[in-house]
């Protein structure tokens, strides 16, 4: 039991170098990196560093008044694929994707990020969120699923430039909605608001890409999905209907 979030916990990520360390982001704001070897009376456990993503960057700073008691949730931490000493964080009405060196935060808590990044869209002026991030099985690109029903796709190694593919056509405004890259493959699935899973093919040229196939069947809100890993065209539907489905294409 790790004992550490004032709110609801909203995303938790293991290392993928280390089963026993994981960080975790939750509706207080909060970032919390947990050692699980370390634990307490009754095997609770506390966290070993935390970060605060509201108390830093110029960005923040200046798009919003920070509000003590009603804190900008962390909606997604994740570590990069290749080591445990880096962990991306995004969350809600900022738009922007952090970067933290654990070993920074290890030292002294509530360090800063070592990187903040925004979305440009310069279809969109207004905020908006993060509702879920994630990294290709090839490490090379990471995913961004933002609530103005725009997923934004950029490349690792350059991510202070533009999205390379910006995906469109489901329905997502709140940060239940969540999508991820195939395990396998070329895809990207995301659920939607109107009870589909939409899929988009990386493969295509084209910067906008508008989804190659929807998946329909759900009579309530499709929010999560995932792939298989050893079928690149198997996939899986959770919805507010209270069931999930396996698919085929």
């Amino acid at each position: 039991r790790c004992v550490g979030h004032t709110r609801s916990a909203k995303s938790v990520h293991p290392s993928p170098g280390n089963p026993n360390l994981i960080a975790s982001g939750g509706r207080d704001g909060m970032i919390f990196l947990w050692d699980l070897r370390d634990a307490g009376p009754e095997g609770t456990r506390i966290p070993v560093s935390s970060m605060n993503p509201s108390e830093h960057t110029k960005e923040r700073q200046i798009s919003r008044k920070v509000d003590k008691k009603n804190p900008r949730s962390v909606t997604s931490v994740l570590f990069l694929p290749t080591t445990d000493t880096f962990l991306f964080s995004a969350g809600d009405g900022d738009g922007l994707l952090s970067l933290w060196d654990l070993r920074q935060a290890r030292i002294v808590s509530q360090s800063s990020p070592c990187m903040d990044m925004g979305i440009e869209d310069s279809s969109f002026h207004r905020s908006f969120g993060i509702s879920s991030i994630d990294i290709d099985y090839r490490s090379r690109w990471i995913l961004l699923a933002a609530t103005n029903s725009r997923i934004y796709v950029k490349n690792l190694n350059e991510l202070d430039q533009s999205p390379i593919r910006i995906l469109y056509g489901h329905t997502s405004s709140c940060y239940y909605i969540k999508s991820r890259f195939s395990r396998v493959g070329s895809y990207v699935i995301s659920g939607s608001s109107d009870q589909q899973a939409y899929l988009w093919d990386l493969n295509s040229s084209e910067r906008t890409l508008k989804p190659c196939t929807s998946l329909q069947g759900h009579m309530g809100e499709v929010t999560a999905v995932d792939s298989s890993p050893a079928d690149r065209i198997k996939f899986v539907t959770c919805s507010d209907d209270s069931t999930f489905k396996i698919w085929t294409l």
